[in-house]
């Protein structure tokens, strides 16, 4: 994998989801006391998260794409390579909210609360759908960006000219070096 087919097969995705997220925020302030608002469009975002997730995960993991792989068999792969992983933050843009995405696979839980939720939303919509909250969309999409940013790193290490076109508009993780330069589609993210 190339960083152009990074960019046109996962990063555009991502931007795309990001966008759907803050579309969201002309009705729900990114607040810590509207993290149990739930709706329909969190439902959707959080199942459009999840899934791309499952794909990410699957990516990064080298497992096969028809595999019956799940959420433990990801982390005990990620964590063999980043056991510091519920360490890292990620902070949603002009705000004072600092998100741990992995925290819980730190305390070594069944599963991470966000991913829990989305299962039940890709199951049991009608009856859970208080799961469908701004708190889970938000730590789903965080989790989302990390682990797009790993994948991203490992085309680093083979291509030195890799770059993310686009920048996020909404999240940028903590510790992580990154530079911005000019591309030729404009502004863009390297690692």
């Amino acid at each position: 994998m190339n960083s152009d087919y990074f960019n046109r097969h996962y990063w555009t995705y991502y931007l795309m989801l990001e966008q759907k997220l803050l579309a969201t925020q002309n009705y729900v302030d990114f607040d810590k006391d509207n993290y149990q608002t739930y709706s329909n469009e969190y439902a959707l975002l959080l199942q459009a998260v999840g899934a791309e997730l499952d794909i990410i995960f699957k990516v990064y993991c080298n497992f096969p794409a028809k595999g019956r792989k799940n959420i433990k068999d990801y982390e005990k792969y990620i964590l063999s390579i980043f056991p510091d992983i519920g360490m890292e933050k990620v902070k949603i843009l002009n705000s004072s909210i600092v998100l741990q995405p992995f925290k819980e696979w730190n305390k070594m839980r069944n599963s991470l609360s966000w991913w829990a939720a989305y299962n039940e939303i890709k199951h049991n919509r009608v009856n859970k759908m208080k799961s469908a909250n701004l708190k889970n969309v938000i730590d789903s999409m965080a989790g989302l960006l990390l682990m797009e940013i790993k994948l991203f790193s490992r085309i680093v290490i083979e291509d030195n000219t890799a770059i993310i076109e686009t920048q996020p508009r909404l999240f940028i993780p903590e510790g992580v070096n990154y530079s911005l330069v000019l591309s030729e589609n404009g502004m863009g993210m390297s690692f």
